[in-house]
């Protein structure tokens, strides 16, 4: 049975059509990469996978259960999503992962503290950063910090979206080596980097006009 089915999904803003009877399924444990020219709605796509924007007609089901309000919730407790633009706020970047890892949904990981200085050595993030405010960061900084960040909340599927495009290559290799290792995790990336095909197991999907 797929985790995620997209069954004749036709979504528009306006007058502009972004996917019109589009349909694919996404099995758990697989590894899919959505590339396409910019402004084909890849974005889109992982918004109604979130619940954020609606379908205008067609159906998404979820372990074999339509999208609704009802599951929502719980499909997003299930996620950790790397978002293209990355927006912590104005505040010091430990201060506001400890108020990201104090949310209801993450009380239960009491050992992120304990995890993360690997995970900053492994990104080659200096622990200074930390004492930063977030706008002070680079972009390759935030995207590496959204990218612990989704790692610290201990999830096995990731939407990532464009979670690269900020990196020089050998962090885009770094980056793309960690989640080869996750045997575990449903890998769902949207990205223009080439490296990315080099991601055992990788299944495309094309979104084109």
């Amino acid at each position: 049975m797929a985790f995620i089915q997209f069954k004749n999904v036709h979504k528009q803003f306006d007058r502009k059509v972004i996917f019109e009877d589009l349909s694919f399924e996404i099995q758990t444990g697989e590894r899919v990469l959505f590339q396409g020219p910019s402004g084909m709605g890849k974005t889109t796509l992982f918004q109604l996978i979130l619940g954020f924007e609606k379908v205008d007609s067609g159906t998404i089901l979820i372990d074999n259960q339509p999208l609704s309000p009802a599951i929502i919730k719980g499909l997003r407790q299930k996620i950790a999503y790397v978002p293209q633009i990355i927006d912590w706020g104005q505040g010091v970047v430990k201060e506001t992962l400890e108020e990201f890892m104090s949310f209801q949904s993450n009380v239960r990981l009491t050992h992120w503290r304990e995890k993360m200085p690997e995970l900053l050595v492994y990104f080659d993030v200096e622990s200074s950063l930390l004492d930063k405010k977030f706008p002070m960061l680079s972009g390759g900084e935030r995207q590496r910090m959204a990218i612990i960040l989704a790692i610290l909340l201990d999830r096995n599927f990731f939407l990532l979206d464009e979670p690269t495009a900020a990196l020089d290559s050998p962090m885009k290799q770094k980056v793309i080596h960690y989640f080869s290792e996750r045997k575990d995790a449903t890998l769902l990336v949207i990205s223009h980097d080439n490296e990315w095909h080099r991601l055992p197991a990788i299944k495309l999907i094309p979104l084109a006009p």
